[in-house]
């Protein structure tokens, strides 16, 4: 279990450690639309990934976009 969602009618929902969307879910603020995150754009290809989780962490702290480099919580 990796924590808890607060539903709009405050309500608990139970977030699993191995929710392929657990990175979109555990930062609304840096993927508005839930879209983007590294599971994500791993099912958008049906061909073989070369990009590793590492390789993707450092992708996004070294983008031209910011939002990853400066968000400390979601570097730790």
């Amino acid at each position: 279990m990796a924590g808890f969602v607060r539903t709009p009618n405050n309500t608990l929902l139970p977030l699993a450690i191995n929710d392929l969307d657990l990175e979109a879910l555990l930062f609304s603020d840096l993927f508005l639309n839930g879209k983007g995150h590294y599971y994500d754009t791993l099912s958008d290809s049906n061909s073989i990934r070369e990009e590793t989780y590492s390789k993707y962490i450092k992708q996004r702290t070294l983008n031209v976009d910011s939002r990853f480099r400066l968000y400390h919580k979601w570097l730790t």
